[in-house]
């Protein structure tokens, strides 16, 4: 049975004669039969093909790979925001299946045991790249950054919550009535869908609370309809006999809110969230312009990198 030939040596052969040798001093050179060393060559020819073309599937891999995780970088920029000022949160802790929309994900708060909010996610975060990013990233800045504008998004969020049940205490209080559904077959009260609209009117300039002078001309007594409305018609109470009564309490429970610490904690905690988001897209944006995730992950590695 004939000795097989080294692979190494069928290379030396192809250089060879890429170089300019003939095949036949090749095997003279080599002492091999002339027929062996073209088999010889071919073979070398085709093992250098099959090499580059695995080469070329690894780097589109790894292209593919890398181009995945920019993308997610980037998408991460783009749900680093700061809440709309007059975002509407709820004045009651939320069920698992309705919690607080923020964009690219969602907050959840609390009463008990701890007040507070108990679940910020974000829809990428679901996504199984994330995981990668995060063995690429290891220690990097950007996930300190991140904690930070996520704590900071939480505590917003929350003052905001307290602010408007501050908001829903000083109104029942100044104008003696009691916060009612939209049900129309109760004939006085506030309706609670009111406490959001007053809310959102007086933090729609955050990082400023908006001054009464606007809003007090926009809230309106009418005593035909026995209403108390806001705007174009909006009606925020129903009080029979009372309307200018109510509506001086509404405007006055609103002039206590602004000079309340729950207000003051909502300005200074969107002025944290404000620096936050600045910070965190300051870091993304700058893995992003490199172009390259630094770092390896499971699919580097299984893809032998």
């Amino acid at each position: 049975m004939p000795r097989k030939i080294p692979l190494t040596e069928m290379r030396q052969w192809l250089e060879r004669y890429e170089a300019g040798t003939a095949e036949t001093t090749i095997a003279r050179m080599a002492k091999r039969d002339v027929r062996t060393v073209k088999r010889g060559i071919e073979q070398a020819k085709r093992e250098r093909q099959a090499a580059q073309a695995r080469l070329d599937l690894l780097k589109e891999a790894m292209r593919r790979h890398n181009d995945s995780l920019l993308r997610l970088i980037r998408d991460l920029g783009k749900v680093l925001k700061t809440p709309s000022p007059d975002q509407e949160v709820p004045l009651e802790p939320q069920l698992p299946d309705s919690p607080i929309a923020i964009t690219g994900g969602w907050a959840r708060y609390q009463d008990f045991p701890e007040p507070g909010i108990v679940a910020l996610s974000l829809d990428i975060e679901e996504k199984p790249e994330w995981g990668l990013l995060e063995e690429h990233l290891k220690r990097d800045l950007v996930w300190k950054t991140l904690t930070a504008w996520k704590k900071a998004l939480s505590s917003h969020l929350y003052a905001k919550v307290i602010m408007q049940r501050r908001l829903a205490q000083i109104l029942e209080k100044e104008t003696g009535c009691k916060l009612i559904s939209d049900d129309l077959s109760v004939q006085q009260g506030i309706y609670r869908t009111s406490v959001g609209v007053l809310y959102r009117r007086l933090t729609a300039r955050l990082p400023e609370l908006w001054d009464m002078q606007g809003i007090e001309a926009d809230i309106v007594a009418d005593a035909t309809e026995h209403t108390v409305t806001h705007g174009r018609g909006l009606v925020l109470a129903r009080a029979p006999g009372e309307e200018e009564r109510c509506r001086t309490g509404i405007i006055d429970a609103l002039k206590k809110l602004l000079k309340s610490p729950e207000a003051r904690t909502v300005v200074a905690t969107f002025r944290e969230l404000q620096d936050a988001v600045a910070k965190t897209r300051e870091a993304v944006e700058a893995l992003y312009l490199l172009g390259l995730v630094p770092g390896h992950c499971r699919v580097c590695r299984r893809l032998g990198i």
